[in-house]
């Protein structure tokens, strides 16, 4: 991932042999979708807190976005889901009654 500046904004790109290297027949689409140096523009912005990790901000505008957001964001700086944490889970799981045959 990397952050560049777009229109004074930092988009999100994203680059690695699993995305694609356009999309297929259509030319037109994919040069909007890819810079020149093979970065693919998410269409959303982010904020550089730390290095290593850059962070989602929001959606770039649409003058900036080749592609429509993927998910709505609020504005100002991206909250994360306080429902997701790195600790696991809890999960709990229905056993069968082997004493009822």
């Amino acid at each position: 991932m990397a952050l560049r500046s777009v229109a004074g904004t930092y988009e999100l790109l994203v680059r690695e042999p699993r995305v694609a290297a356009g999309y297929w027949g259509q030319p037109e689409q994919s040069r909007a979708a890819f810079t020149t140096d093979g970065w693919y523009r998410s269409g959303e912005t982010g904020e550089l807190v730390d290095r290593e990790a850059p962070e989602r901000a929001g959606c770039a505008p649409p003058a900036v976005s080749p592609m429509t957001p993927s998910w709505p964001t609020a504005p100002g700086r991206h909250q994360r889901n306080p429902r997701r944490s790195a600790r696991p889970r809890r999960r709990s799981v229905a056993r069968r009654d082997r004493s009822r045959r």
